[in-house]
């Protein structure tokens, strides 16, 4: 029998996205990943604009806060930086006052330092 998304499913599943992976919001659903990028393509990609919204801002707290462990494990967590990238991206943030903007896709991590704030 084919998914036929409804508007409960469809806030459901907006919901989950918030904080759950896909794979987990699939098993819930009783649905493959397949399946689940078909018909829930607009309410996953909506979460991933709040999610970078929300790193984002915390990525400014912790270099106004001048926070090098916060920096580091949002860098590694979220943008995928291994321990050393980040560290060295902490670094950099810290020794002279700069902005850390970045873009995450599917397919591409991508951190942007910028001098000056």
């Amino acid at each position: 029998m084919a998914h036929k998304p409804n508007d409960l499913s469809r806030q459901l599943v907006k919901n989950m996205a918030k904080c759950l992976p896909k794979k987990h919001i699939a098993m819930y659903m009783g649905l493959n990943i397949k399946t689940l990028n078909k018909h829930y393509e607009e309410e996953l990609k909506e979460t991933i604009n709040i999610k970078m919204k929300l790193v984002q801002t915390a990525i400014d707290i912790a270099l106004e806060d001048r926070n090098v462990t916060m920096i580091i494990f949002l860098l590694k967590t979220f943008v995928g930086l291994t321990e050393d990238q980040a560290e060295q991206a902490a670094e950099h943030a810290m020794a002279e006052p700069m902005e850390i903007k970045f873009d995450v896709l599917p397919a591409k991590n991508e951190v942007k330092v910028k001098k000056g704030k």
